[in-house]
């Protein structure tokens, strides 16, 4: 096969992948907004605190896991062009 094109495949998918890393922290965004003005109306006020801090702590802990993994696939894109 073709270098040139190898290259250009990998450029595509590498592309797709950020728009949908894009995608992901748009709706992930979105989604904090609306459970903000969830927990400011009068029936919200049964949610402790506590409950919070859990919230924000899972909230966290997934938007680490997702840096985590972007940072993996772009490390295996930069070794594929490497390679190629």
């Amino acid at each position: 096969m073709d270098n040139n094109f190898l290259k250009e495949c990998v450029k595509f998918n590498k592309k797709k992948i950020n728009h949908a890393f894009i995608t992901i922290e748009r709706y992930q965004k979105n989604r904090e907004k609306i459970r903000k003005h969830l927990f400011y109306f009068p029936q919200a006020e049964n949610i402790d605190l506590r409950e919070n801090k859990l919230i924000e702590q899972w909230k966290s802990m997934c938007m680490e896991g997702q840096h985590n993994i972007k940072k993996i696939i772009h490390n295996t894109f930069d070794n594929i062009e490497n390679l190629i």
